[in-house]
């Protein structure tokens, strides 16, 4: 669907699209297998064990479910303002990351108990056209009161290529993660302009 279709489906009148709003699209990958490990991690991590000033690893304790982090992730310690990079895969083994090793070493001490913010690898900043569906749209079913439309180009904030949204992957928006129902592509000449997503 195309930029002009979206401002067609949003309700001007009472709910105006936003143009230009940053979206996240969280991308989600799995290692594989009859129950594969899952990044992002969905859920509260915490520092499983105490980590002195000048470590290159810390242990976190994972949500419960599989999941594993991957290089490129990157978190915040509760208290510090350090953003530190995952530097190599860590799969969470009987509900910890053992030993993930980050950079730069710890700037500061890390306490057990302290929460873990998260900015995964997978996840793209996007300047977006966020809209309501109009009232005629709303069915109930396919389409609810509550579903918004997203359209967002290829390109990310930073001039990262977006992979094809899927019904796998989340979008934050303002703060809220949704659901993607349904993805449709714009395309001129064949190439791929924009994504069109519908969030629940």
């Amino acid at each position: 669907m195309s930029f002009a279709a979206a401002w067609m489906m949003s309700d001007i009148g009472q709910n105006a699209a936003d143009i230009g709003s940053v979206v996240t699209l969280r991308k989600r990958t799995s290692l594989g297998g009859p129950d594969p490990a899952i990044n992002p991690v969905t859920g509260t991590v915490t520092v499983a064990a105490a980590a002195l000033v000048g470590a290159a690893s810390v242990t976190l304790n994972a949500p419960p479910g599989n999941w594993f982090l991957a290089a490129g992730d990157q978190f915040s310690i509760a208290g510090t303002t350090t953003v530190y990079t995952v530097t190599a895969q860590s799969i969470a083994a009987s509900g910890v990351f053992s030993g993930v090793a980050v950079t730069p070493v710890l700037a500061s001490a890390a306490a057990a108990g302290a929460l873990v913010s998260f900015i995964f690898a997978g996840d793209y900043s996007v300047a977006a056209v966020v809209s309501r569906y109009r009232d005629e749209m709303i069915n109930g079913t396919l389409v609810t009161a509550s579903d918004i439309n997203v359209v967002m180009p290829v390109m990310d904030l930073f001039g990262r290529a977006i992979p094809v949204p899927s019904t796998e992957d989340r979008v934050i928006v303002g703060g809220i993660s949704r659901a993607v129902l349904t993805v449709g592509t714009t395309r001129v000449a064949g190439a791929a302009l924009a994504y069109d997503v519908q969030l629940r």
